[in-house]
């Protein structure tokens, strides 16, 4: 887990490598201390940054557990920004494709 005073989100690993399957889709959870709609904003650090795909669902309240949706355009290192109004949370993933054995488990 990493987090701040107003937010803290679970990634599943504490190294900040998230290993995501192979449309390199990632889900993970958010929690919110104070009040407001989250926003996330994602960008590559080492490479071209590219489309991202960031789903932040409506039905979650002002405050507390809220599910986010991503998709990345390639593996690599990404600088995410969580934003409930007036606080930020910058954090720093490594994002990498899953092995092709680890996909078809996955997958199947």
């Amino acid at each position: 887990m990493f987090g701040n005073d107003a937010m803290w989100v679970q990634l599943g690993t504490s190294d900040g490598t998230l290993v995501v399957g192979p449309d390199l889709h990632a889900k993970f959870v958010s929690y919110r201390l104070v009040d407001g709609n989250l926003t996330v904003s994602a960008r590559r650090l080492d490479g071209p940054t590219g489309s991202v795909e960031i789903s932040v669902p409506d039905g979650y309240g002002s405050s507390g557990f809220q599910a986010v949706g991503i998709v990345f355009p390639s593996p690599g290192c990404w600088s995410m920004t969580e934003t409930v109004p007036g606080h930020d949370l910058v954090f720093v993933l490594r994002v990498l494709s899953a092995p092709t054995s680890y996909r078809r488990w996955v997958t199947d």
